[in-house]
């Protein structure tokens, strides 16, 4: 578990330096326009890039840490057995998901690279890495399901959502 939740770190840390290029990259191309009446190029391809590697490299570390929005309107009449195996099963569902995602996603990112594929634009950039952590991010996702699926037992005491619901 500290294994994944140390991996699972790096990538949030990646995502997080990524929103911080996200940042500069667009004040400086605002501040470029209004000062310079230039954009700078490039910086639309890089954003696209950089918004995948924050969207799939964060999803691992959310789902270890429980940090998804869960809707419980139906779930919290269920008895407490019964939201576990809810639980599970919405666990193991999202770990099929997320290992096809990684798996598919790892292909397409391997071919990018073969290819040495980059975007049509005003700047060649290349799109195999926006695909290589596609990839490393659903397939962290997915290890985080089967994670919290085999913690399930430990916490069936200590997590709220497995209360017993008060009528």
């Amino acid at each position: 578990m500290n294994a994944l939740r140390y991996l699972n770190s790096v990538c949030i840390s990646v995502a997080g330096v990524a929103i911080l290029a996200i940042t500069v990259l667009g004040a400086a191309d605002v501040m470029s326009t209004a000062l310079l009446g230039q954009p700078i190029a490039g910086v639309y391809e890089s954003t696209q890039t950089l918004m995948v590697l924050v969207v799939f490299l964060s999803l691992g570390f959310l789902q270890t840490s429980n940090g998804n929005i869960a809707v419980d309107i139906l779930t919290s009449r269920f008895s407490r057995k019964a939201r576990a195996v809810q639980f599970a099963a919405a666990e193991l569902l999202g770990f099929v998901f997320f290992a096809l995602l990684a798996w598919q996603g790892w292909i397409f990112a391997v071919d990018s690279f073969n290819i040495n594929e980059y975007s049509a634009g005003l700047v060649r950039f290349p799109l195999y890495p926006a695909k290589f952590a596609l990839a490393i991010g659903a397939a962290m996702t997915a290890i985080s399901c089967v994670a919290r699926v085999l913690r399930l037992p430990q916490e069936l005491d200590r997590r709220p959502e497995f209360e017993a619901h008060a009528d």
